[in-house]
């Protein structure tokens, strides 16, 4: 019973938390067309993607020509479904009584969600983008189902191919692929460095 109840409160806590992602997000990117964070979400391969990696980029400014959405438009409606999804899997991982100590860390990563106390504007940042692609990939892995290497990897190129930032996060994976898998260490480490 007590567990149920802590259960709820995190789950609100996540509920105001998503408010809160929802309208700073739509703050910085259509009230105020904040130039910084509309910008690094727009950063695309035609002009100086390469440098700072743009493939959603090049994906809203193609729909912007396609249909003629405004472009903050586009990058809100985008990161909206986002922050909805991983708050959903994110109380969903709590709903089930999974509050160990890894599904916390997951909370603290780096730029996550206590960052978003610290400084509200971070939420409109391309991160969450890396965060709900591990938090899908540790959802799989805690159901105990089996998680495919060219899947990981996929996830792993769009992340990096939409922002520079996924490469430092990969440890993050392999941390979590060694806490969950259930096979011998040397394996681990063998499979690890053959991805590598």
């Amino acid at each position: 019973m007590k567990t149920k109840t802590v259960n709820y409160i995190i789950g609100l806590l996540f509920l105001i938390y998503f408010c809160i992602c929802i309208y700073n997000s739509y703050l910085q990117l259509v009230f105020h067309k904040n130039g910084w964070y509309l910008g690094e979400w727009l950063i695309n391969y035609q002009d100086g993607g390469f440098k700072r990696r743009g493939l959603f980029g090049s994906l809203f400014i193609f729909l912007n020509e396609l249909t003629h959405i405004k472009l903050e438009f586009l990058v809100f409606a985008f990161t909206a479904i986002l922050y909805s999804v991983f708050f959903t899997l994110l109380i969903q991982l709590f709903m089930q009584k999974k509050n160990t100590l890894l599904t916390i860390s997951i909370i603290l990563l780096p730029a996550g969600l206590g960052m978003l106390l610290k400084d509200p504007t971070i939420i409109a940042k391309k991160e969450i983008l890396i965060f709900l692609l591990y938090l899908i990939y540790f959802l799989r892995l805690e159901a105990q189902k089996k998680v495919k290497d060219i899947v990981v990897s996929i996830f792993i190129i769009i992340a990096i191919l939409n922002h520079e930032a996924a490469y430092f996060y990969i440890p993050f994976v392999s941390f979590t692929y060694f806490i969950k898998d259930n096979a011998p260490s040397f394996t681990k480490i063998k499979k690890y460095c053959s991805i590598i």
